[in-house]
């Protein structure tokens, strides 16, 4: 029987949607399941709300995974090729990664090539290095990638891309893509013959088209492509989040939905927000999602992980943050940017022109959206959450959430812990 087992692992288990995917598979017959979790205690222990209900010919294996830890993903390969082979399992059969923060490249390395099939992440693998043209895609791009390279083997044996926020997606994107994958491939089935699964919501945001009309906004989106047409839709209706909370969860998940249906919107546009959910100063907004973040010692680095303000505007984010840095305990430091003019040969302007007429002053005063602070203020114990994929090989990847440790005039030690994303 144990020959005939179907050997999974799923990260990030503990709770949300990894943990009712985990009770879900045990439930059914004939699986391995390994339950990744950050801490091992917290696996174990959600386990053992669902353990009575695990199916005789299945298992559950709670198991530490920290993806962006390369010991811990050694550590979790090595021990479950070994149980496999105790198992007389040859490999693994499903990840499903749901860990709350990115960077599972290394996990993805450590795997033996045998043990899943390719794998591969749409934005990692064709965004960096101009892979998917992000100006000027039009409807005969194609995708940056020579045959010959590294890159275009991988995709050539791609057998699942898994493709989220597809609704936000220009369709000249997509479309590139697919035209890629069949040069690549050789194979002119849509996106090569590779099966992809699309994942979005067409109530949430769609294309950002810079000044465009809602002809134009419409038009860049994926419906009207002639992708469209090969896509079965499948519709998720159980809002999977809601199963462990409460009702006043469920009272506001039914309400968001009736907004996206245009069900509570009046003749003129307008939405009415139910009690509670209005506040009329940021001071009432910070002491509402931070209370006693002006204890001292600081809160932990727990603390800050599932309690989040978030606001259109920059200008707005950084009047919350300096509020909320202004109640933390202890003496602030600022960090000032490290800027200069430099001045690109055949560029337009005066041949004479003075770098002095642009101190680094000014430099550091500009606050252009592209473009990080020109001052950094920081106390020991704030959160600071990275935007951008600094080095995935060390963990510095986005939305990873670190707090800061210690005081160094030049230097500033952070710890790290996870996110939980939405």
């Amino acid at each position: 029987m144990a020959s005939a087992l179907r050997s999974i692992l799923v990260t990030g288990a503990n709770q949300g949607l990894g943990y009712h995917t985990v009770h879900q598979l045990g439930k059914t017959k004939g699986v391995l399941v390994f339950m990744g979790s950050r801490r091992l205690a917290a696996a174990e222990e959600s386990k053992s709300k669902f353990a009575s209900e695990i199916d005789p010919s299945s298992e559950v294996v709670p198991v530490q995974l920290d993806v962006t830890d390369a010991a811990s993903i050694k550590s979790v390969h090595d021990f479950i090729e070994k149980y496999l082979k105790e198992k007389n399992l040859t490999g693994l059969d499903v990840l499903i990664n749901n860990a709350g923060i990115v960077g599972k490249t290394l996990f993805f390395a450590s795997l033996h090539r045998e043990s899943l099939p390719y794998c591969s992440r749409v934005g990692e693998r064709l965004i960096p290095c101009s892979k998917i043209p992000v100006e000027g895609i039009n409807a005969e791009s194609f995708c940056n990638i020579p045959k010959n390279s590294q890159r275009a083997d991988l995709l050539r044996h791609v057998v699942l891309i898994l493709w989220d926020e597809v609704g936000m997606q220009d369709r000249f994107a997509l479309e590139a893509v697919d035209r890629t994958l069949r040069d690549l491939r050789n194979d002119q089935r849509p996106f090569g013959g590779v099966t992809v699964v699309f994942g979005g919501d067409f109530q949430q945001i769609l294309p950002v088209v810079v000044r465009g009309s809602r002809e134009k906004i419409v038009g860049a989106s994926i419906q009207p492509s002639h992708i469209w047409q090969n896509i079965e839709v499948l519709h998720l209706r159980q809002n999977m989040r809601l199963e462990s909370g409460g009702q006043n969860q469920r009272d506001f998940a039914s309400w968001l939905l009736d907004v996206g249906h245009g069900r509570n919107i009046s003749p003129e546009g307008n939405i009415s927000l139910r009690d509670g959910m209005c506040c009329n100063t940021a001071v009432h907004m910070v002491s509402f999602t931070y209370p006693n973040v002006d204890s001292n010692p600081p809160p932990p680095p727990d603390y800050f992980l599932n309690r989040m303000i978030l606001a259109p505007r920059n200008a707005d984010v950084n009047d919350v943050n300096s509020e909320i840095l202004e109640k933390m305990a202890g003496e602030s430091r600022i960090y000032f940017s490290a800027d200069k003019v430099i001045e690109e040969a055949g560029a337009d302007g005066d041949d004479n022109f003075d770098e002095r007429q642009l101190p680094v002053e000014f430099l550091r005063s500009l606050n252009a959206a592209s473009l990080p602070p020109g001052e950094l203020n920081l106390k020991i114990g704030c959160p600071l959450i990275l935007l951008r994929n600094l080095a995935p090989a060390k963990g510095f990847v986005t939305s990873l959430q670190r707090h800061s440790d210690g005081p160094s005039p030049h230097v500033r030690s952070c710890s790290r812990s996870s996110f939980s994303r939405w």
